[in-house]
């Protein structure tokens, strides 16, 4: 038996349902001889994606897998999908959005047991590996393509294009060759054709050696993947993650355990996003979006993940007259030093504060909070109230609830914070405007 239908026989048992995703080229005419040939008898199905992007081309390769099957004897299923509009509607490049609708047929075809094969070799592990590389990557990244996901299969993974073809040529495999691979119009191909040359010049050995660095770098990748997956069940519980036990635990793990807690939430992640929440996690609060309209929170030493409520309604109230007023639960009262006295005296349990009536310009409103609110408190630059909230941990569920004060100038107190830099009493100060939540 051939090396390369020795090593396929393995990943197999008899009777097992395996959907082989071909386009006619060599690799994927190598996998469907290889896997018919192995010695393991299997139900085979092929599967071929026409994506429509090469005109007369893109027909000539369905019907050439077409016919190869039907003269095997092999079930053959093709698609054809308008790859080109289908990207642009979803905005999507050509690339994400072909490969979407390949697996999406695979899946279909193969159910909840069927395997799916695809013929990605080692020289692709390799092209993906080195293109990994130009835009940073972490471990998983540097792994590049694995052997086996879930009810998908690569067989061919250890061998070289360079092997495959001649697998071809041994057992006299037609093929069709994809013109676009002679042309540089493709990172993959640039690297395919420009850099891999001068890595094999410098070591001929190049490609079984990246093989041994696949292999090390996917023992390092499994271990710190059991650690996390061991540390992660202990903080999960409900959907929420103990981000408060997290500290000081590795990033190499840490950023794992937020991997898997996305995962759980089917939420997708990429070295971007988990960074961005690590970093939310570290500082013990914040919120951070993510597909789907929902919201990765960090808030009481917990992770989880919130959908946007309805808000609360919005409310704005006018004041007409501050001298002596209620308004939205607030008593606002005018008055001299006698108000000041009053003031000082008045417990700390509630929502209360006193500013200089007379540097209020124009009209009083009670409004909910907006987007771009800002105040300056007493010994502090002019911030955001969001951020002054964040500090404070006030809860996201409780902050359309609190009021702002604004005047013709803008915020001058805000409930819960207290009152702007502007607007406070002095030496000067003849009236004054006392602001206080009352009980309920």
């Amino acid at each position: 038996m051939n090396k390369i239908q020795d090593s396929v026989s393995k990943w197999f048992h008899a009777g097992e349902v395996v959907v082989i995703g071909v386009s006619g080229g060599a690799d994927s005419m190598a996998l469907l001889h290889a896997v018919c040939h192995c010695g393991v008898p299997l139900q085979i199905m092929v599967a071929h994606v026409n994506h429509c992007l090469r005109g007369e081309e893109s027909d000539r390769d369905e019907n050439f897998v077409r016919q190869y099957c039907e003269k095997q004897q092999i079930l053959f299923y093709s698609k054809q999908v308008d790859v080109a509009s289908l990207a642009k509607e979803n905005r999507q490049s050509e690339e994400v959005c072909g490969r979407e609708q390949r697996y999406a047929f695979f899946e279909e075809l193969a159910g909840k047991d069927g395997w799916i094969l695809t013929a990605h070799t080692l020289s692709d592990r390799i092209e993906t590996m080195l293109f990994h590389l130009t835009r940073g990557s972490s471990l998983s990244g540097l792994c590049s393509i694995p052997q086996k996901r879930g009810k998908i299969l690569r067989p061919l993974l250890d061998f070289t294009r360079r092997e495959i073809e001649a697998y071809c040529q041994e057992f006299y495999l037609p093929y069709v060759q994809d013109s676009t691979n002679d042309l540089d119009l493709y990172n993959r191909n640039k690297i395919r054709h420009h850099v891999v040359p001068v890595l094999q010049e410098i070591n001929p050995r190049f490609a079984q050696n990246m093989l041994r660095t696949f292999q090390l770098l996917e023992a390092d990748r499994e271990l710190l993947q059991k650690q996390a997956e061991h540390q992660f069940y202990l903080l999960f519980d409900k959907g929420k993650l103990w981000v408060e036990r997290m500290i000081g635990v590795p990033t190499a793990i840490s950023s794992r355990i937020i991997s898997l807690f996305l995962e759980q939430h089917q939420i997708p992640a990429d070295t971007k996003l988990i960074l961005s929440i690590l970093q939310i996690c570290e500082r013990g609060f914040g919120k951070y979006n993510v597909p789907g309209n929902r919201f990765v929170v960090c808030q009481n030493g917990w992770l989880s993940v919130q959908t946007p409520v309805e808000g609360h309604p919005y409310f704005e109230y006018q004041v007409e007259n501050c001298t002596n007023c209620r308004v939205f639960g607030f008593h606002l009262l005018v008055g001299g030093q006698e108000i000041y006295e009053q003031f000082i005296n008045v417990a700390k349990n509630f929502f209360h504060s006193i500013v200089d009536y007379d540097k209020i310009f124009g009209k009083v409103k009670i409004r909910q909070r907006m987007p771009g609110d800002r105040i300056s408190l007493p010994n502090h630059p002019n911030r955001k109230v969001k951020k002054y909230w964040n500090e404070q941990k006030i809860p996201l569920e409780q902050r359309d609830l609190l009021a702002v004060f604004e005047d013709d100038n803008g915020v001058f107190a805000v409930e819960g914070l207290g009152i702007d830099q502007r607007v406070q009493p002095d030496a000067h100060t003849t009236r004054y405007l006392w602001i206080q939540k009352e009980t309920v």
